[in-house]
Formats: structure tokens, sequence, C-alpha cells
């Protein structure tokens, strides 16, 4: 019997788990080769066994996080060079949560930390046309950090920020370590933060304290791979759950982002530090 049970389970997850695949972008990524089909269907397998019980944040829908007034999003299919998908490390539900955020936040000001190739850089100038989007990352592949990091592929890449041709005007591309770059100068409160960089929990803590006093009231901060990257060292799951009384940390279902909306700077701040 419980054999049977768990066989229902994982049948139910599956199909949840094809539902927010739509047969064009199977249809993309097959025609990139089996490796981009491959990546795509697994961040999607992933991004739903997160939303499972045994994950202690909340599960709610993007409209939860913001009232989405406009429901277009802008999807960068094809990269700068050609094949779908490429320079973007996210589901197709994820770069649905993205755009939608990014285009319902009303942001002016938007940060993204870890450029990479700049898929994502590119789908949140994309969905935000108002706004400016300030993105960091390392810059070299040679480049040290200040405190025990993650993503070493990451940072052996080839070009930081080669997917970023499209909105190039609306995008300023930093670069420089999180843990000490001055968000400050930039001179704009943030209005949706992406924290995606290292993913060790010292830099997950770090990104977020620092960028936390730069938001604007009743403005979202994102992270990436809640509930992944264990095995690599990764924190953003300890750490969210640490902080989810704090900030009210959900999970967008169906993604594997942890979200918050900032409001009551000073009190979050006074709060967070105790906790972490």
């Amino acid at each position: 019997m419980k054999a049977i049970l768990h066989a229902a389970a994982g049948t139910r997850v599956a199909a949840r788990a094809v539902l927010l695949v739509s047969p064009a972008a199977v249809w993309q990524a097959l025609r990139s080769g089996p490796l981009a089909a491959g990546h795509l269907l697994g961040l999607t397998w992933r991004a739903h066994l997160v939303t499972g019980t045994r994950m202690a944040l909340p599960v709610v829908d993007v409209w939860d996080v913001v009232p989405i007034m406009d429901g277009r999003a802008e999807m960068p299919m094809a990269s700068a060079g050609g094949k779908p998908f490429a320079g973007m490390v996210l589901s197709l539900a994820e770069i649905l949560a993205l755009a939608l955020l990014a285009r319902n936040t009303r942001a002016q000001c938007i940060l993204e930390i870890g450029t990479a190739m700049g898929g994502t850089t590119r789908l949140l100038a994309l969905n935000a046309p108002d706004a400016i989007v300030h993105t960091l990352d390392l810059p070299s592949d040679e480049a040290g950090t200040v405190l025990p990091g993650t993503d070493e592929e990451f940072r052996r890449k080839t070009a930081t920020g080669a997917d970023l041709e499209t909105a190039r005007e609306r995008i300023v591309q930093h670069f420089g370590d999180s843990a000490t770059f001055d968000f400050r100068s930039i001179g704009s409160e943030f209005g949706l933060a992406f924290i995606d960089g290292s993913h060790s929990y010292e830099y997950v803590r770090s990104d977020t304290e620092r960028v936390l006093p730069l938001m604007a009231e009743g403005g979202v901060i994102v992270w990436h791979d809640f509930g992944g990257g264990v095995s690599l060292g990764y924190g953003v799951t300890e750490y969210l759950r640490r902080i989810q009384p704090v900030l009210n940390v959900r999970l967008i279902r169906g993604t594997s982002f942890g979200v918050a909306r900032i409001e009551g700077k000073a009190k979050l701040m006074q709060r967070l530090s105790a906790r972490t």
C-alpha cells in the first residue's frame, strides 16, 4: 500500500511538472539539442520538488506577492548566440514568474546579483521597460572572493554579460565582489532585487543584509535556488528558513524562488540582525 501511495504521489508531481512546460518551449529546447531539453525539464522537475510539504516556507502564487495589473511577459527565447534558453538558468515557470514580477512591481531601479551570461538580466530589462537594471558579477574568472563561495562553474564561464545586446541601453553592468561592493554608489532605491550570486549561506546572508537597507518601501526581493544544491555547499534554504519569520519569506509555487515584500525596513533590519 505504501508503495502505491508513493507511486501516486510521484505521478501527481510529474503531471504538475509537465503542465509547466508548454509544447512550444519543449520544441524550442529540442531544436537546441538534448542538453537544452534536459536542462529545461530538469529545472522544472526540481522546482516542483521544492514546493513539497517538507519545505518550511509558505507557498504562494505570483499574484499573492504583487497585484498582476499587466499579465504580458516578454520571453527572450533566443539569446545573442541564437540558442533558446542560453544564458538563463531558470525553469520556464521561473522565467514567467520573474517576468511578471519585473513588470508589475513598477520598479524604476532593479538590482541583480549574479550576471553570468546575462540572460536573466535581459529578461528583467525587457519586462520592466521603465526601469534601469543594475547587474553585478565578479570581474573575471580569476577574481577571488571575501567570503566562502559556491558556483565555481559560473566563475569559469566564458563572457560575463555576453547575452546583453537586447535592451543594453537600460542595463548597467557592475563588476566586483557583492560582499564588498558599494551598492549605495548606484544612487537609487531598488524596487526589485534578484539575488542569484554565490549560493553559500555566508554570501546569501551578506547579500540580503547589504541590499535590504536600500530597498524601496514595498519593494520585492527574490532569492533563487531555495531547496537545491546542498551537496554543492548551497545555503539558500537554510538562510531563508531562518529569516522567514522576520521577512515573511514565501515560495512562489512551481519555482525555487523565495520572495519577500519589504515594508518597514528599519524594524526589519533590527530583527534580521538579531535572528541571523
